[in-house]
């Protein structure tokens, strides 16, 4: 046989192999979307003051309209949390549509869609903002909870969970996150009478502190907005969800559900990580590299490229010095790379910098 048809059987052999290795992972991409208008703003000054998170009725159709006709499963929540109980499987193409805060207008706009086109949703509210004008009330939950609309909670007030008061003492800093985290399920579950069995983070952030108190409080997962899809390798406490705006058009929303998640074996901070070094390694070391051009890999730090990354093709470890000292905050590390077939690859997680917990106060004993 020629070398080059060698080579050709070779190729084919390989591309054959990368795929249905990818196609065996089961993976679920859950949108997370805020608020909904009628239309918007026809004056340029006020389109200038418009929410990023106002989702037109049209385009919210447009979205949902992309999903029917595409061959996505929308699941429901029960779905997937029987699913990474380990009980039930999920379909190819699954997604799930997440809704937070509140607003009425999940009610007035989007639930009509949602019943429309046939689909299940969660919507996450917080205590503080329940029962008014502006927001669903306890006879609208109802309604809407016969309709395979699952609620989930949000906080008690909406804070920065991982950000403490410098005064705070680490009691004080857990009492606040008890009073977050599970004063506002009791006070649901009381109100409501139905279970909240999973927890959305307020601005998407948490840390290991904040994980302890959703266990405790009996959550059976909780969602942050680090994006990407969801694999059964994912936590089921720092599962991903991918922010939608009102600039997220149906061909943004097709990058968001073909991208494909990195394989990533190890990484340092540790996912939900309180660090006290500022100038850190940030590292990972991915499980395999077939089928991406590692010549493309980028290291993101909260959406900024780092230029100083470096990737070790024999041990596969991807890695970049932040020589600037991180201030006190949350920060998301994201490693993309483009696939051999002009595929799009990404990997993300979250860790926090400032004053850990005493470990002794709030980890099982």
């Amino acid at each position: 046989m020629k070398k080059r048809s060698k080579i050709f059987i070779f190729m084919v052999a390989f591309m054959v192999f990368n795929f249905f290795s990818f196609a065996e992972e089961k993976t679920i991409n859950v949108l997370c979307y805020h608020k909904f208008i009628t239309k918007p703003e026809e004056n340029i000054k006020e389109q200038k003051k418009q929410d990023v998170f106002s989702i037109t009725a049209e385009k919210f159709e447009e979205h949902l309209k992309f999903l029917k006709d595409n061959g996505y499963n929308v699941i429901s929540m029960k779905k997937y949390l029987s699913f990474i109980d380990g009980v039930d499987s999920i379909p190819s193409n699954s997604v799930m549509i997440t809704i937070d805060d509140g607003y009425r207008s999940i009610y007035d706009i989007a639930f009509p869609l949602l019943k429309k086109y046939g689909f299940p949703a969660t919507v996450y509210i917080y205590s503080v903002f329940f029962g008014g004008r502006n927001n669903l009330n306890e006879g609208i939950i109802k309604e809407m909870s016969k309709h395979n609309i699952d609620f989930g909670c949000h906080s008690y007030t909406h804070p920065i969970l991982t950000k403490r008061k410098s005064s705070w003492s680490d009691s004080d800093y857990l009492s606040f996150l008890e009073k977050e985290i599970i004063k506002s399920k009791i006070f649901f579950e009381s109100k409501l009478k139905m279970p909240f069995e999973t927890f959305a983070y307020p601005y998407g952030l948490y840390s290991k502190e904040v994980i302890y108190m959703i266990k405790k409080a009996g959550y059976r997962a909780a969602f942050s907005v680090v994006p990407g899809a969801n694999t059964s390798e994912t936590p089921r406490y720092a599962l991903h969800r991918t922010l939608v705006f009102n600039s997220t058009g149906v061909e943004s929303l097709k990058k968001i559900l073909w991208k494909k998640p990195i394989k990533i074996k190890d990484i340092y901070p540790a996912d939900s990580e309180f660090l006290e070094d500022r100038t850190p390694e940030l590292r990972a070391f991915l499980v395999e590299d077939t089928g991406i051009n590692t010549a493309t890999f980028k290291f993101k730090l909260n959406n900024k490229e780092l230029k100083d990354m470096n990737y070790d093709s024999i041990t596969k470890k991807i890695s970049c010095y932040h020589r600037k000292p991180l201030s006190d905050g949350a920060y998301v590390i994201t490693i993309s790379a483009k696939g051999l077939l002009g595929e799009e690859y990404e990997y993300s997680w979250l860790f926090v910098t400032g004053k850990p917990t005493d470990t002794g106060l709030y980890t099982d004993k």
